[in-house]
């Protein structure tokens, strides 16, 4: 997804690429902004393959609510993306990288209910669904079951006011990161 193809921005600043790009004619802003699609046309595109071969494993996507699908996919990736890149720009090594991705993103997703069921009425099924990773499972779900929820997810709310909240912040923190980084000059 597009937290793993951030780290090119480590491997680019290993290998000199990123210093001749900084060095060259192009508004540093530009820059960012190019790795930050990049990594997020990966996501993107892996989520489509996905949604391609969902049938075959036995989703059934004739109730999917697909604008809100498609709000949620673009959410996520970009989520992840933004992680990835505030990470990246920061970290000076690929296994920092993965040592902070072992050590957070991991478990934060282990947590979101994508892969185990939150625990519905209790203190710590409250204090789960604060991870914004929860949101977006809890998203991506309302949109694929639509009203054919499966039990124990009919009380679902739709995240997209706590979603956009979450990717604003990470837009401002990923812009001051990157450009800190890159020196913020134009041209």
């Amino acid at each position: 997804n597009g937290i793993f193809s951030t780290i090119s921005v480590i491997e680019d600043r290993q290998a000199g690429f990123l210093q001749a790009a900084l060095a060259g004619p192009s508004a540093r802003a530009g820059i960012v902004i190019g790795k930050i699609l990049s990594s997020l046309t990966v996501g993107l595109g892996q989520c489509g393959l996905f949604l391609c071969l969902a049938p075959l494993a036995g989703f059934n996507l004739s109730a999917t609510h697909w604008p809100l699908l498609i709000l949620a996919v673009v959410f996520t990736a970009t989520g992840c993306t933004l992680i990835g890149m505030i990470m990246a720009w920061r970290l000076r090594t690929s296994s920092a990288y993965h040592a902070l991705m072992s050590a957070f993103l991991l478990p934060g997703w282990f947590l979101s209910g994508a892969v185990f069921p939150l625990p519905a009425e209790s203190p710590l099924g409250t204090v789960l669904r604060m991870n914004p990773f929860a949101w977006m499972v809890d998203l991506t779900r309302s949109a694929v079951y639509g009203s054919e929820l499966p039990e124990g997810l009919e009380d679902i709310m739709l995240s997209v006011p706590q979603a956009l909240g979450y990717l604003s912040v990470l837009v401002v923190i990923c812009g001051l990161v990157s450009l800190r980084q890159v020196g913020g000059r134009h041209g």
